[in-house]
């Protein structure tokens, strides 16, 4: 009799991706491989099998934010649809997990959504190492030409100024109050006599100007691995509620002075006040723009010097 050898195979299965990917997760744990068997009968043809490679991991969601559109509004078709725009940002949040950049954002909406505003202006300053008595003044604001008409309620009552870039050869308009508001003066908005009592000039008047030089600090003392910020919470300035933000700072040469403190209008989403303070503690300047109305309206003949409601000519 012829002896007919028949060869039996013997199935081994594996999986090479799926059980290294689960171990790695935790999700399986591996076995030992199981032992080879002979079938009684030869086993009948399959698909070979494929290997199986695990899902990709997908990638963390990443927060899309408003791009800045650098052209100024001009309408109030314009304004609007930025105001939506800008309303996509998760503000409350956002204020309490990244400060920096619920900054950079808040500078970009300004831009975008505030044309003019008129407000009280209300500021104490340190010069010369004396703290001045706070004063008032009726403000008027406009972006395009950059453009500001002050009026003082307390103080020096009385005493008015006006600016407006590119005119009047770069000078702004401005008496005294008192027994001296005869006296009308053409004045370089930087020089001695326009700072004699201000920290600042004219030029950089207005709380969107306020944001952006805070701003500034803010991205170098974080470039220089500096910078340190603290969410306050919410809490009253100007009479409205605000988002308060604080920065410190290290002393150096190149930093303004120790802390500054923000506070952003909850539901304007402005600035609204800075306080800032000295290397030793001391308040050096605090500024509040309160009864603020954004985007008023207004013309050249609120910053025209001529302008028969203001005592400027």
């Amino acid at each position: 009799m012829r002896i007919l050898s028949i060869a039996l195979a013997v199935c081994s299965v594996c999986w090479p991706g799926v059980l290294r990917a689960a171990d790695e997760a935790g999700a399986v744990a591996p076995g030992p491989a199981p032992e080879a068997t002979v079938p009684s009968q030869p086993p009948a043809a399959t698909e070979p099998m494929k290997t199986v490679s695990p899902p990709a991991t997908p990638a963390p969601p990443t927060t899309q934010f408003p791009q800045l559109d650098p052209s100024l509004p001009k309408t109030e078709d314009e304004i609007r649809r930025a105001t939506a725009k800008w309303a996509q940002v998760d503000w409350h949040s956002l204020v309490r997990t990244d400060q920096l950049k619920f900054l950079q954002l808040l500078q970009m909406k300004c831009h975008e959504t505030v044309i003019d505003f008129t407000a009280t202006f209300h500021k104490q300053e340190r010069i010369d190492g004396k703290l001045r008595d706070e004063e008032a003044a009726n403000m008027k604001w406009r972006r395009d030409p950059f453009s500001v008409y002050m009026k003082f309620v307390m103080g020096d009552k009385g005493k008015e100024a006006v600016y407006v870039e590119g005119q009047n050869s770069g000078k702004m308009r401005a008496h005294a109050g008192g027994l001296l508001s005869w006296i009308k003066l053409w004045v370089e908005p930087d020089s001695s006599r326009a700072m004699k009592d201000n920290l600042r000039p004219i030029t950089k008047a207005g709380m969107t100007n306020m944001l952006s030089a805070a701003l500034a600090v803010y991205e170098e003392a974080a470039r220089n691995g500096d910078l340190k910020v603290e969410f306050l919470g919410t809490m009253t300035a100007a009479g409205r509620t605000c988002y308060g933000i604080k920065r410190t700072l290290p002393k150096k040469d190149i930093y303004p002075g120790k802390e500054l403190v923000l506070f952003i209008d909850c539901e304007k989403l402005v600035p609204v006040g800075a306080d800032s303070y000295d290397w030793d503690g001391q308040i050096m300047s605090k500024y509040r723009y309160a009864d603020l109305k954004l985007n008023t309206g207004l013309t050249d003949k609120d910053f025209d010097w001529k302008n028969p409601d203001y005592g400027l000519k």
